[in-house]
């Protein structure tokens, strides 16, 4: 199934170097072909409701299937993230200035029917995004494979050259990341990536940021690239928030990918030593490369009695369910699919993902936003510190 993550870019002659940008206009057009396979009462259907769900603002359109396709036009203020969502499916889609044709055709696998999707356009920003994501795809599909190799082996030489092969993998992504931030000259497109960089930090990713118009900077990425360099200034991306260190951990109550309830309180706390709560969500570049080293680091977790809880920032289940089964996070994943209005990402004040909470067997919240490299260092030292005690 092909999934694009993608920007177009054609808005706003002169945004670049005028503050005040107009706005972006788009259009998708999209059709749908079910050959001969699926009843009338199921899937993407004459009269099915189809959702554009945006994600860095407040909105939702809809239209309606006739005639086998649909159409959506509007106005945004800058480049914007959504979702199409329909049954059996969804996708990611970055909108700017530019048509769309999106084409939905129906497969069955054996086990289910799926829709297969697929975007169309002129733009010449999209064959640069698409060359930006193919390249980290393969780095990416063969970060996966070393990794899913170092779950089950036992060989130390092993382990060791697919250890240096993944710092290799890290670096090249790491190069890759900041040549394309500095030499790319749509500054939108390099503001939503830049903070996904493996290796972030202010000292490098600081002029990057004030390279950036102000048209720029007052966007969602822009403020989140300007977040993530106050947490990481100095270089350091785990400094503690004081206000919530040793709080005790409030009650969530979520659903998990099956949507059956899930409730975090003292009880379920006390099952574990630590518990690691990762906010993230499906359109989260960084998140999703967060996804990849959590998984690295889950065997050894679960030795130590450590568990993850993915809490995601998604709106719609769709996606959200998408982006575990790609990923293969095979770990507790819950949301009460309020995005950024949930009562817990409020009450913690999270303004940028990915962040963590690690909260210990009491239900006391003992670190925060600790960077998932660290987080081995940062277990090894309360083992140090309590064996002091």
């Amino acid at each position: 199934m092909k999934h694009f993550s993608v920007i177009i870019f054609f808005c706003i002659i002169g945004s670049l170097t005028n503050n005040t940008p107009l706005f972006c206009q788009y259009r998708i057009v999209g059709s749908v072909n079910n050959g001969s396979e699926l009843s009338s009462n199921h899937g993407v259907h004459e009269g099915s409701m189809i959702i554009l769900n945006f994600l860095n603002f407040e909105r939702i359109d809809t239209t309606y299937v006739q005639n086998n396709q649909f159409v959506f036009t509007g106005k945004i203020p800058y480049p914007s993230i959504a979702t199409i969502d329909y049954e059996y499916g969804g996708h990611v889609i970055l909108l700017d200035s530019a048509v769309y044709e999106f084409d939905l055709t129906l497969k069955n696998d054996g086990n289910r029917f799926y829709y297969d999707s697929e975007i169309s356009t002129k733009s010449d920003f999209y064959t640069t995004w698409l060359a930006f994501l193919d390249s980290n795809g393969k780095l990416e599909v063969q970060k996966k494979q070393y990794i899913s190799q170092l779950e089950n082996n036992k060989n130390n030489d092993s382990i060791l050259i697919l250890q240096d092969e993944l710092k290799k993998i890290d670096i090249t992504l790491a190069n890759h990341y900041w040549k394309f931030t500095n030499e790319c000259p749509n500054k939108y497109v390099v503001a939503f990536i830049a903070p996904g960089a493996p290796d972030f930090s202010y000292d490098k990713y600081h002029n990057v940021y004030e390279s950036l118009p102000d048209s720029v900077k007052n966007t969602f990425y822009g403020k989140n690239f300007s977040d993530k360099l106050t947490a990481s200034r100095n270089g350091d991306l785990n400094k503690k928030d004081e206000s919530f260190i040793n709080s005790q951990m409030p009650e969530i109550i979520a659903v998990d990918s099956t949507l059956q309830e899930v409730i975090l309180d003292k009880s379920f706390y006390q099952k574990y030593r630590y518990t690691i709560i990762d906010f993230w969500a499906s359109w989260c570049g960084p998140c999703r490369k967060a996804n990849v080293d959590y998984k690295a680091l889950n065997t050894d977790f679960k030795k130590q009695d450590i568990t993850i809880i993915g809490f995601s920032l998604d709106k719609t289940a769709l996606e959200w369910k998408r982006a575990l089964k790609e990923d293969n996070a095979n770990w507790l994943h819950i949301s009460d699919l309020q995005g950024e209005k949930s009562p817990i990402v409020n009450h913690f004040q999270i303004y940028s993902i990915p962040a963590n909470l690690i909260i210990d067997s009491s239900g006391k919240i003992v670190g925060q936003n600790i960077s998932v490299k660290n987080l081995k260092s940062f277990f090894d030292k309360l083992t140090a510190d309590a064996e002091k005690l």
